[in-house]
């Protein structure tokens, strides 16, 4: 009986019997990683669009939801027009919506470093060392948020290589591991294979 070589991760990506899942998986990864690096903003321009569909998405389902209940509550239906109308706006102007997020992610790591500036001078429970970690991450956090904000398509752009980046290593990894499938496949088939074992005597 033919034995096969179980992995268990998390994604079950490799729980299967064919590396040929794996194999496409990698090189569809690293070719959108080089489009995303070749093209500018192309990650950003993508995200922002997925995000527009899936708001988009959910402001329908917040109205279907009302209609299959019979029940209508004018919060819920103003939170559902809110994301319907922000999911129309991003698939609209997916690039110009992908520079507002990168500005709101920066405001957001400004706001968070006067938090941890204000959580550092307050505590009083923790080492002044420990506290010192507290400020200078602030101080990284502040520099980020103040890049992104003076400079948000610059920001876009560095997003952009990352994840460009991330999806070429991804893909080369998935492919070492697809090709290693392969190879532990084929030499069980040929233990298992009876011909073998018989012009191996």
């Amino acid at each position: 009986m033919k034995t096969q070589p179980h992995f268990y991760l998390a994604t079950n990506l490799l729980a299967g019997h064919s590396y040929k899942f794996m194999l496409i998986q990698s090189i569809l990864s690293i070719v959108l990683g080089i489009f995303f690096m070749v093209h500018y903003a192309s990650a950003l321009f993508a995200f922002a669009l997925f995000l527009g569909i899936m708001l988009l998405g959910c402001g329908i389902q917040g109205f279907a939801t009302m209609l299959l209940n019979r029940h209508f509550k004018w919060g819920f239906a103003l939170y559902s027009l809110f994301w319907f109308l922000a999911g129309l706006v991003m698939i609209a102007e997916p690039f110009a919506s992908g520079v507002w997020m990168m500005l709101v992610l920066g405001i957001w790591f400004i706001i968070h470093a006067i938090e941890l500036f204000i959580g550092a001078a307050a505590d009083k429970l923790h080492t002044p060392g420990f506290r010192w970690l507290v400020v200078l991450n602030g101080v990284v956090t502040l520099l980020f948020g103040l890049l992104i904000v003076t400079t948000p398509i610059a920001a876009a752009e560095f997003f952009n290589l990352m994840f460009a980046f991330f999806l070429i290593f991804y893909g080369a990894v998935t492919l070492g591991v697809a090709l290693r499938f392969r190879k532990i496949n084929q030499r069980l088939a040929k233990e298992s294979d009876p011909a073998s074992e018989l012009g191996a005597e």
